[in-house]
C-alpha cells in the first residue's frame, strides 16, 4: 500500500446494512479490521484477553464470538466494590440486604454467563472461576433475603421478616455462616496459587479476596463468642481487602477493553506466564535436549 493512501474510518468500519460489499472491496484494511477471525493473537496478546496461558489446542470458537471475560469481571467488581463501601461503614452504610439484587443478577448471573462462554472457549480455569463466585454471589444472596426464613429458622419464628434480625445473631448462624466462608478460603487459596501462571492483577485479586473471606469469617467467629469490638474491626479490615481487590480488578478491566478495541497503547498487568514453565513445556525442552 502507497504511503500516500487514506487510513479508515474507524468509525465505520464495522458492516451494517446501509454499507455495500464493494464498500469493503475499495478498503481491503477496513475488510481486515471487520472480520476479526483473520486476527492473529500472539501468546501474550492471548493470556491479556483470556486471562489465562495459550494452550496447544485450537478453538474455531474465538473466531467467531466475543470474549467473556470482561462481562465476568464487570459482574464480579459491581457485586463486590458496593458491599466492601457496606462493610466499611461508609456514609452511615450498614446492612448489606440492599445489595442482593446485585449478588444475584450481577455477581450472580453475569458472572455464571461468562464462565459457560469461557467453557465453550476451552477456558478451563476462567470457567471455573467464574461459574463459582457466581455461586457464591447467588449463595450469599439467598442468605441475606429475609423472606427465604433462613435467618429466621435459628430464631425459632413463623415469619422470617420479622425475626431476621435477631435470627442472624444467633450462636449456631454465625458460626456456620464462619464456617461457610473459611472453606470458601481454601478454595479461593486454590485460585492463588495457580494463577502465578496468568499475571500480577489476577495473582493479586485472588489475594484479596482471600484476605477478605479470612477477616470476615474470623468477625463472625467473634460475634458469635459476643466480642462486638473486634467483629467490627474486622469487618472493616475485610471491607478495605475488598475495596483494595476491586482497584485491581478495575485496572485489569481497564487493560481488557483497551486491549479489545485495539487502543494504541495498552497497560501492563505484570505477565507471569514465565514465572513458572508449564509442563509441556518442561516436557519439550526435554526432548529438544536428548
Amino acid at each position: 500500500m502507497s504511503s500516500n493512501t487514506t487510513p479508515p474510518d474507524f468509525h465505520n468500519a464495522f458492516p451494517t446494512n446501509t454499507m455495500s460489499r464493494d464498500h469493503y472491496k475499495e478498503d481491503p484494511d477496513m475488510l481486515e479490521r471487520t472480520r476479526t477471525g483473520s486476527l492473529t493473537l500472539t501468546p501474550e496478546m492471548f493470556e491479556r484477553l483470556y486471562l489465562s496461558p495459550k494452550n496447544g489446542s485450537s478453538n474455531g470458537y474465538r473466531k467467531i464470538w466475543g470474549n467473556p471475560t470482561p462481562l465476568g469481571l464487570v459482574g464480579f467488581l459491581l457485586a463486590l466494590m458496593p458491599l466492601s463501601c457496606t462493610q466499611m461503614g461508609w456514609r452511615g452504610a450498614g446492612a448489606a440486604t440492599v445489595l442482593v439484587g446485585p449478588f444475584i443478577s450481577l455477581g450472580g448471573m453475569a458472572m455464571i454467563i461468562s464462565g459457560l462462554l469461557e467453557f465453550f472457549l476451552g477456558a478451563t480455569f476462567p470457567f471455573v472461576v467464574f461459574i463459582t463466585f457466581g455461586g457464591f454471589y447467588l449463595s450469599f444472596a439467598t442468605i441475606l433475603l429475609p423472606d427465604n426464613g433462613i435467618a429466621a429458622s435459628y430464631a425459632n419464628a413463623a415469619t422470617a421478616t420479622d425475626v431476621f434480625n435477631k435470627g442472624n445473631q444467633t450462636v449456631p448462624y454465625l458460626t456456620g455462616l464462619a464456617f461457610y466462608l473459611v472453606w470458601w478460603a481454601v478454595v479461593d487459596f486454590t485460585y492463588l496459587v495457580v494463577s502465578l501462571r496468568t499475571n500480577m492483577c489476577f495473582f493479586g485479586i485472588f489475594l484479596g479476596v482471600f484476605l477478605d473471606l479470612c477477616a470476615l469469617s474470623s468477625s463472625y467467629l467473634y460475634l458469635a463468642e459476643g466480642n462486638v469490638e473486634m467483629y467490627e474491626r474486622l469487618e472493616k479490615m475485610a471491607g478495605g481487602c475488598g475495596f483494595v481487590t476491586c482497584i485491581i480488578g478495575f485496572y485489569l478491566l481497564w487493560s481488557l477493553m483497551l486491549d479489545t478495541l485495539d487502543f494504541p497503547f495498552s497497560l501492563p498487568i505484570g505477565d507471569l506466564s514465565g514465572l513458572i514453565k508449564g509442563r509441556s513445556m518442561r516436557e519439550k525442552m526435554k526432548a529438544d535436549m536428548a
